[in-house]
């Protein structure tokens, strides 16, 4: 039985791989090519790197398992540059995040620059790499990510360095969060749900599975210091994984997508930016919520109360 089912992954999964493969060996060669034409005046890559992202796009779009949305409040271009960070569930995560519509500059594991096409990309389109255990290769990242924030582009960092065997999220590592400070640009929280179900663990099969991007609010750094850093790294980590766990319905504000597509949320008023007093609060009022929700206890303005049981339409608009 275990040798029919992973027969039939098997042949469910080749198709798209082959796809990808010939997609990637095409992309490398437009990305090439825009380099050359934009790379003399480009000095950041902006163009060859948006270009390099839409990779991703084109990989949501040729994999008919899988579906991706996306939520929450985009930055406009006001916010730029800021720190995005992000929680690291699967494989699928960056192809889950490159069709977010702004350009980023990506911190990426050394051994990843050496994967065919997807390594040459990240290479053409300036990204950064990083060899783990290696304290001048992150000395050296950390130069190559601060002088992108400088030229006013943003980067994204994975924090947990790694995926997590048990689903639970890992400690964050300091360096996105040291960045965001010593170069006062604000951190973007965005949380993935559902990339963990994408792949069969330590396989290369797929599996049908929804996933869902939200973008946070941005924490500003304004009036913090070094000696936040910790407060700052943990709670984002906090807000992560508390939205992550809020297994709502898909959001209001994104369209909901057939196998193989990705929904684009619609783009909303930008909001103010959270300080760490009211992402606190909301954590706060979050865990209360949920607290609240498994003792069948209705939702009122955003805190529990007593009485009949809470539906999920009231609890749904009480995070919202």
């Amino acid at each position: 039985m275990l040798g029919v089912t992973r027969a039939g992954l098997l042949l469910r999964s080749l198709p798209v791989w082959v796809a990808w493969a010939l997609m990637l060996a095409a992309w490398t060669v437009v990305v090439l090519v825009v380099l050359i034409l934009t790379g003399w005046w480009d000095r950041q890559r902006r163009i060859t790197s948006r270009v390099f992202q839409f990779s991703a796009q084109l990989g949501v779009w040729l994999n008919p398992y899988w579906t991706v949305t996306y939520s929450g409040t985009y930055p406009t271009r006001a916010d730029h540059p800021f720190v995005a960070v992000s929680n690291h569930e699967s494989l699928a995560d960056p192809i889950a995040l490159g069709p977010l519509p702004w350009t980023m500059k990506w911190l990426s594991k050394e051994s990843n620059f050496r994967i065919p096409f997807i390594g040459w990309m990240l290479w053409l389109a300036g990204n950064v790499k990083v060899r783990r255990g290696d304290p001048e290769s992150r000395a050296a990242a950390f130069v190559r990510l601060r002088r992108s924030l400088d030229a006013g582009m943003s980067v994204i960092i994975l924090p947990e360095g790694t995926r997590s065997k048990t689903g639970d999220m890992l400690p964050f590592h300091n360096g996105a969060f040291r960045l965001a400070l010593e170069a006062g640009v604000p951190v973007l929280p965005i949380v993935i749900r559902g990339a963990r179900d994408a792949l069969v663990p330590r396989t290369a099969y797929f599996r049908r599975a929804h996933i869902q991007v939200e973008v946070l609010d941005m924490v500003p750094v304004d009036g913090l210091d070094m000696s936040d850093l910790e407060t700052l790294r943990d709670g984002v980590r906090d807000l992560l994984i508390s939205r992550r766990a809020w297994r709502s319905r898909r959001p209001a504000d994104s369209r909901r997508t057939t196998s193989g597509s990705s929904g684009t949320a619609s783009l909303h008023r930008p909001r103010k930016p959270r300080t760490l007093v009211a992402m606190n609060r909301e954590l706060r009022t979050a865990s209360s919520v949920a607290s609240a929700t498994a003792m069948n206890r209705p939702v009122i303005d955003g805190m529990p109360a007593p009485g009949r049981a809470a539906g999920p339409r009231s609890v749904e608009n009480a995070i919202a």
